[in-house]
């Protein structure tokens, strides 16, 4: 049902938070025995976990705690303009620590800084940084020497965190193993193999130094949270995943803004369609999508008095500012809500906006989610292949295909794991402010009853509203899958597996 939540990641806690950072794809064979042991010391010790990756693979391993290592699996994108968001979020906060980050990361590999700055590796371990800050991470683990050891360096770096890392043979000649002694000196303690222990005690030798056979490794990185935590102040400050400025006063009282957030085919364009129809709501499209920014185009019909000449640029060299700008325009007309659709991508690649929407005064956000991750998958990627993403209601020529589509395992889970990332991103983002969790199943199910509850938490009065849109398809999501017999398997090793068992 729909409902206001609170933010349970804004909340203070006392149980000690662990990133793990691992390879690129996990969970790799040879990392095994290590987040074994972390899953061990979790449960010995009441830990929250979180294992950081970029990517999981099309075959899983097969192994007993491979369900629980991907339910606590959280995806780093790599994506360049997320990474360059990420890493110029972080410019903006400590711009002297990663500018001294950069200088001796181009010192260690004998490169250019400018090149080290837009290297795709380092800007992906930028991104896995950001991800620890915003989930709050006590502990840094990390082994390896690509971009799992970069992440948990600057990570250590950025965050003031104390950092484990496990040594394994001597790294080859490429860009990231160079940086393998400055690896080993940003850690607190290095974990090393009996072939690795020479490694290890030549690359740091005023380290902390303790052998992965030893019973001393979950006494040692026990002592690491227990003194991170003795250096704390009592009260634990809340986190954001923004830097939010201050306070601003609404350029006009009278019309409230909103913000309509969710993922692709979460029924966004049903919901902002419906806003529409409402004489007292002024609700636009994706305003922020970066291909309509390139276009200069608006989704939405502007205002009458509104100059589009002076808009267009104004979304470009300052989006809060164009925010404002719209709300003042409508509340002329006489609105008394004034929003607009923001896809979570569109957000992590725009800063800029989500720190002003996130200091915004009285701003309202409607989370659309979506409980059926298959259905979502399915509908996305066929939509991607029909390159048709909405259907107005009461037409037919415009009803795409039916369309099958084979899903890779790997791609699945990873958007799988990348929605429930971006889910706890926007609440935490977004905690701070009235929230209202609204999911998909509910609103194609009953949509006038949600939008009477949208309507209510909006400070509008009731009105029967048009339904403009329809879904594009009605079909049980697994009878459109071509490989549904393979994934079936596969799915019940994974904390997904209910998708099975509702056959």
């Amino acid at each position: 049902m729909s409902s206001a939540s609170p933010n349970r990641f804004l909340q203070a806690h006392d149980r000690p938070r662990v990133a793990v950072f691992t390879s690129a794809q996990f969970p790799a064979k040879h990392e095994l025995t290590l987040l074994e042991r972390i899953l061990q010391l979790g449960r010995e010790q009441d830990l929250v976990l979180r294992f950081f990756h970029s990517s999981v693979p099309d075959e899983l391993p097969d192994t007993a705690d491979t369900c629980s290592l991907l339910a606590r699996s959280m995806t780093a994108p790599v994506n360049d303009k997320w990474n360059d968001a990420d890493r110029a979020w972080f410019e903006r906060r400590d711009p002297e620590v990663v500018e001294r980050l950069l200088a001796v990361i181009a010192a260690h590999t004998d490169r250019p800084v400018a090149e080290i700055r837009c290297h795709p590796a380092l800007a992906a371990a930028f991104s896995m940084a950001r991800l620890a800050h915003a989930w709050g991470a006590d502990l840094l683990v990390s082994q390896g020497h690509f971009e799992a050891a970069s992440a948990a360096s600057i990570s250590r770096a950025l965050l003031a965190k104390p950092r484990v890392h496990v040594v394994h043979d001597q790294p080859g000649d490429a860009l990231l193993p160079r940086l393998w002694p400055w690896n080993a000196t940003q850690s607190d303690l290095l974990i090393h193999s009996n072939d690795s222990q020479r490694l290890a005690e030549d690359a740091s030798p005023q380290t902390d130094i303790c052998a992965l056979e030893s019973e001393d490794v979950d006494r040692k990185i026990a002592d690491l949270l227990s003194r991170d935590r003795r250096a704390r102040t009592p009260h634990r400050p809340t986190r954001s995943f923004c830097t939010a400025r201050a306070p601003q006063t609404p350029a006009a009282a009278e019309a409230r803004p909103f913000l309509v957030l969710g993922a692709e085919r979460t029924g966004s364009n049903m919901l902002v369609g419906m806003l529409e129809s409402h004489e007292q709501v002024k609700s636009y499209g994706e305003l922020f999508n970066p291909r309509l920014i390139g276009d200069d185009v608006i989704d939405g019909e502007l205002p009458v008095a509104a100059a589009p000449s002076d808009l267009l640029p104004m979304r470009k060299r300052d989006p809060g500012a164009f925010h404002r700008e719209l709300i003042r325009l409508a509340a002329a007309e006489g609105a008394r809500a004034v929003g607009f659709k923001l896809l979570y991508y569109h957000g992590c690649i725009n800063d800029a906006l989500v720190d002003h929407l996130a200091s915004t005064p009285d701003l309202r956000v409607v989370h659309l989610r979506r409980r059926d991750r298959l259905g979502r998958w399915v509908s996305h990627e066929r939509a991607s292949q029909s390159d048709s993403w909405f259907a107005v209601r009461g037409s037919g020529s415009d009803r795409p295909r039916p369309v099958t589509v084979t899903l890779p395992l790997g791609a699945m889970l990873n958007d799988f794991l990348l929605q429930e990332q971006q889910e706890e991103r926007a609440d935490a983002t977004f905690g701070h402010l009235p929230l209202m969790q609204v999911c998909y199943e509910d609103l194609t199910a009953a949509p006038q009853r949600v939008a009477d509850e949208v309507l209510a938490f909006l400070g509008v009065p009731p009105r029967d509203l048009e339904i403009r849109s329809r879904k594009t398809g009605t079909a049980d999501p697994r009878q459109l899958v071509e490989n549904w017999g393979e994934l079936k398997s596969s799915l019940q090793r994974t904390p997904w597996r209910a998708i099975v068992e509702a056959e």
